[in-house]
């Protein structure tokens, strides 16, 4: 049995102070002093955006996972009361408690084993609820579809998925990460819900594409 995964995440409420308390230094050829505050203040910006990538300053805000013919569950912040903090942990447990239901399950993804996999255990780790043995046991082999189009160790032939989508003729594609920071923000979890599972489509129907046996063509 194989399900396709994708997560979406935003930053945290602790990510500013992390930003606010990070020590940076402009270069040695800024000599005036609102220069240098002002390259040290772009930085900060510049490394504050980039909060929903790293699982200290981010969170997890949505996950979808769906099988080959594109149909799915989503856990996501949608509905749940309370902080932040408590919603995500919610949102892992009943993650958790559905593939429990599935043991021997194999998760599939785009860029799974170097982001999904890893945000979701340690995003666990930060609320202390354990680890699902789906994600511990996971073997690294085929479980992300960027390893379809690694021919060589640079990767060069890997891409985003939006290129994969494009590039294959698939449809659905409709939004960017950048959008669900956005929708995060004013409560649109609907729509992180429905770009997320568009994601785990797009991933479900590209390995359906490389998993396809030439029986001769026409």
């Amino acid at each position: 049995m194989r399900r396709f995964i994708d997560i979406e995440t935003t930053k945290n409420s602790r990510s500013d102070a992390y930003y606010a308390k990070k020590t940076y230094e402009a270069p040695s050829n800024y000599k005036n002093q609102e220069a240098i505050d002002g390259y040290i203040t772009k930085a900060r910006e510049k490394d504050a955006e980039k909060s929903p990538l790293y699982w200290w300053t981010g969170q997890i805000v949505c996950v979808c996972v769906c099988d080959d013919h594109g149909e799915g569950e989503s856990f996501s912040f949608a509905d749940r009361g309370g902080s932040d903090e408590e919603k995500e942990k919610a949102l892992l447990i009943a993650l958790f408690r559905y593939l429990d239901t599935m043991p021997g399950v194999v998760l599939i993804g785009k860029e799974s084993k170097d982001f999904d996999f890893p945000y979701l255990v340690a995003r666990a780790m930060v609320h202390d609820i354990g680890i699902v043995n789906t994600l511990r046991n996971v073997n690294y082999t085929m479980h992300d579809i960027n390893d379809i189009f690694s021919m060589s160790r640079a990767g060069i032939c890997r891409t985003s998925l939006a290129n994969y989508a494009w590039g294959l003729g698939i449809a659905g594609k409709s939004a960017s990460p950048q959008d669900v920071q956005a929708w995060h923000k004013t409560g649109q979890y609907d729509l992180i819900e429905e770009y997320c599972m568009q994601d785990c489509r797009i991933t479900a129907e590209v390995f359906k594409r490389y998993n396809k046996l030439f029986v001769g063509g026409e």
